[in-house]
């Protein structure tokens, strides 16, 4: 698969082979997914964090979250996919979610009104 540098996004290019593969049909089909994501995020940048907003920020945020939603923090960590010791380690500070989570986080509690 070939890449083409867009905007701080790398797009693949899909090959254009007659061969029919399975290899090939892979690689078309990754290129596919790449192609539909990426498109997705440029269409809904208020799905990331901003630059300017910090770890600390979300995790405060999502802190708030718990506590003013009555959920258990077992269905809040259902709710974000993630297992319930690992929304505890975060909330308590013992861990720091990564960069990736850390932008779920941000749209999750953007679509629930905490950003």
């Amino acid at each position: 698969m070939r890449s083409l540098l867009s905007q701080h996004i790398t797009t693949p290019v899909a090959f254009n082979e007659t061969c029919c593969s399975r290899r090939f049909q892979l690689w078309d089909r990754q290129a596919l997914i790449i192609t539909n994501l990426t498109a997705l995020a440029r269409s809904h940048p208020a799905a990331l964090p901003s630059p300017s907003m910090s770890a600390e920020e979300v995790l405060k945020s999502l802190e708030r979250y718990t506590e003013e939603s009555g959920e258990s923090d077992h269905e809040t960590a259902t709710k974000l996919g993630v297992k319930g010791s690992t929304l505890t380690g975060w909330l308590s500070g013992r861990d720091r979610p990564q960069r990736s989570m850390l932008a779920r986080l941000a749209g999750f509690l953007r679509r629930v009104g905490y950003l």
